[in-house]
């Protein structure tokens, strides 16, 4: 462990003795949960992003194919 500090003014004999509040192991889980929970919802949100980026690409290629085979008219 380092004996100095990067910081001027501050002394690791200072920052030793700063207080880390850790809450509760039962709130810890609550956290995790609530989290994953949310993490849950964005990941849905961007597989169906995904799904319907990939079927406009797909609409897009057969446009095209359609239009240069002269199956369409533009």
């Amino acid at each position: 462990m380092s004996q100095t500090a990067e910081q001027p003014g501050i002394a690791i004999s200072q920052i030793r003795n700063v207080p880390i509040p850790i809450p509760p192991f039962s709130e810890q889980i609550s956290i995790v949960n609530h989290i994953e929970k949310e993490t849950a919802k964005l990941d849905l949100a961007i597989a169906t992003i995904k799904k319907e980026i990939t079927l406009v690409q797909e609409y897009k290629t057969a446009l095209i194919a359609e239009t240069v085979t002269g199956k369409i008219d533009v």
